[in-house]
């Protein structure tokens, strides 16, 4: 299951998902996924807490290199066409 690893208060009344990752940033395909995954934690938090999206940033914190990274995420548009995307090659997946 997914799972937000930490939510910090910003000093603007904003808020800040961060995803800690054990290892380093991945290759191009891994942080597509990653950033992806990333989000969708955002519009999760920002949904279950009923604040506006654009009152939710997010990070990774990549603990073997020490290391923030601020991605640029897709908006909510943007977030749906990708996740369209990604569940139409899930189909048939297991199938036979």
């Amino acid at each position: 299951s997914a799972r937000i690893d930490a939510v910090f208060p910003r000093p603007d009344g904003g808020f800040t998902v961060v995803d800690w990752k054990t290892g380093r940033p991945g290759t191009d395909s891994e942080q597509r996924h990653r950033r992806l995954q990333l989000a969708v934690y955002r519009l999760a938090y920002a949904r279950w807490s009923g604040i506006d999206l654009d009152r939710v940033d997010a990070a990774f914190f990549y603990a073997g290199t020490g290391q923030t990274v601020r991605p640029l995420l897709p908006d909510l548009r943007e977030l749906e066409t990708q996740l369209d995307t990604a569940l139409a090659g899930l189909d048939g997946v297991g199938e036979r």
